[in-house]
C-alpha cells in the first residue's frame, strides 16, 4: 500500500470514529433537546451548533469514504461482492443525508403546529441507524486495509 493510500485509509478510519460518535450524540441529543432545536427559530443554540457540526462531519465522512471505496477498486469486474455492496451502501448514505435533513424539517414543521408525528421520528432514526451501521462497516474495512 502506497503512502498516500495509507494516509487516506487512516483518515477514513479516524473520520469514521468521529462520525459514529457524532451520530450517537445526535441521536440522543435530538430527543432530549427537541424544544431548543424545534421551537426557537431566532437564534442558534449551542446544542444546534454541535448537532450541525456533527451532521457536517457525517457528510464529510460519507463523501470521503465513498471516494475511497471508488478509488480503491481496480475495475468493476475485479471488485469483490462485499465491496460492491459497500459502494452501494455509501451511495445510499449520501442520499440519506438529504432524507435526514428533510425529516428534521418535517419534525420542526409539525412542532410549529403543535403536532408530534411519530412517523417522521421513526424514519429519521432508521436513516441515522443505517448511517451508523455504514460507519462500522467502513471502520472494519479500513482496519483490514491498515493491517495489510
Amino acid at each position: 500500500m502506497g503512502k498516500s493510500n495509507k494516509t487516506i485509509v487512516i483518515s477514513v478510519r479516524i473520520l469514521s470514529f468521529f462520525s459514529a460518535a457524532y451520530l450517537v450524540f445526535n441521536m440522543v441529543a435530538i430527543v432530549f433537546f427537541k424544544n431548543y432545536i424545534f421551537f426557537d427559530h431566532q437564534n442558534f443554540s449551542n446544542i444546534e451548533i454541535i448537532l450541525l457540526i456533527g451532521f457536517i462531519i457525517v457528510a464529510l465522512f460519507d463523501i470521503l469514504s465513498f471516494s475511497w471505496l471508488l478509488w480503491s477498486t481496480d475495475g468493476y469486474k475485479k471488485v469483490p461482492t462485499y465491496k460492491k455492496l459497500s459502494i452501494a451502501l455509501s451511495v445510499l448514505c449520501l442520499f440519506l443525508l438529504i432524507g435526514e435533513k428533510t425529516m428534521i424539517d418535517e419534525i420542526g414543521r409539525e412542532y410549529e403546529f403543535g403536532r408530534e408525528m411519530i412517523g417522521e421520528w421513526v424514519i429519521l432514526y432508521i436513516f441515522l441507524a443505517i448511517q451508523l451501521a455504514y460507519n462500522f462497516i467502513i471502520f472494519r474495512l479500513s482496519k483490514a486495509k491498515t493491517c495489510n
